[in-house]
């Protein structure tokens, strides 16, 4: 498989390793390590694999990078959307009583977060832990839905989901250098 940026008119061949185990994986990190302006790459992704086009159009499709299949006479164009960008299309549906929009996006999304909990255990008590395809995409439905009311609940406090992003990964990099992942504690 081959990636593009055709923004950034830069190519990477995916080659097969325990870091990429799937091709959304290796498209953000090409993104991470390859592309100049991270906000605007489009990727084109074409498949010169033989047999693995079914393989490489489920995972994609799944991972929802894609809406239709992959060939080799017209390659996919993938857009990776940032988290302001997401933040920003999820405002324009965020339609909720005005009486209280912070208490009411908390509420929504400790809802949401208890359904996809509540869809885990079922796998336990149900099914022996194993995640079957529908379950893995009921449980990427209420992932939505988790982030809708993050990002609503962001946008009420006057917050952006990047700087959000952004500022956990330096915290937990912090923690890591230090040697604190582990243990309890906001400033450990």
């Amino acid at each position: 498989m081959t990636i593009k940026c055709v923004v950034c008119d830069l190519t990477r061949e995916r080659y097969h390793h325990r870091h990429e185990a799937s091709p959304e994986h290796a498209a953000k990190i090409f993104l991470r390590e390859t592309c100049k302006d991270k906000s605007s790459c489009v990727f084109q992704v074409t498949n010169d694999e033989p047999g693995s086009d079914e393989l490489l159009q489920a995972q994609l499709q799944r991972s929802g990078l894609i809406s239709k299949p992959l060939s080799p006479q017209s390659p996919q164009i993938m857009e990776l959307m940032t988290f302001t960008d997401y933040q920003i299309t999820s405002s324009a549906t965020a339609v909720y009583p005005a009486v209280n929009p912070i208490i009411y996006c908390a509420l929504g999304l400790f809802g949401e977060t208890g359904e996809v909990a509540e869809k885990i255990k079922k796998v336990l008590r149900d099914n022996n832990g194993e995640f079957d395809a529908d379950t893995v995409a009921a449980i990427k439905l209420e992932l939505g839905d988790v982030l809708w009311y993050l990002a609503q609940l962001a946008t009420e406090l006057g917050l952006s989901l990047d700087a959000i992003a952004k500022a956990n990964i330096q915290k937990t990099q912090d923690r890591q250098k230090r040697g604190q992942l582990g243990g309890s504690g906001d400033n450990r």
